[in-house]
């Protein structure tokens, strides 16, 4: 029977000790929201960075295009001119 009202007891005291909130708990409750926002803002620069990167990719993409297509002109202008100098050198 004393086993039982110790528990008892044991049980009221610990209930009684979570509902009230000490500094420690406050305390490690804000940290756990700092941590949250600290991942929150690292996983939006990394979703910026990503988009960043790709709107890079995608500007070195074109101007490479470009400039083969300026270096395809540029041999076809060279052949065309060869072809000339030889028609008229014959």
């Amino acid at each position: 029977m004393k086993r039982i009202a110790i528990l008892g007891l044991t049980a009221l005291l610990a209930a009684y000790g979570c509902e009230k909130e000490g500094p420690m708990e406050s305390a490690g409750e804000s940290m756990d929201e700092a941590v949250e926002e600290v991942i929150e803002r690292a996983e939006q620069a990394a979703d910026e960075i990503d988009a960043a990167r790709d709107r890079a990719g995608d500007v070195i993409e074109e101007a490479g295009e470009k400039a083969e297509k300026a270096m395809d002109d540029a041999g076809d202008a060279i052949e065309e001119a060869a072809e000339d100098a030889g028609r008229g050198s014959s």
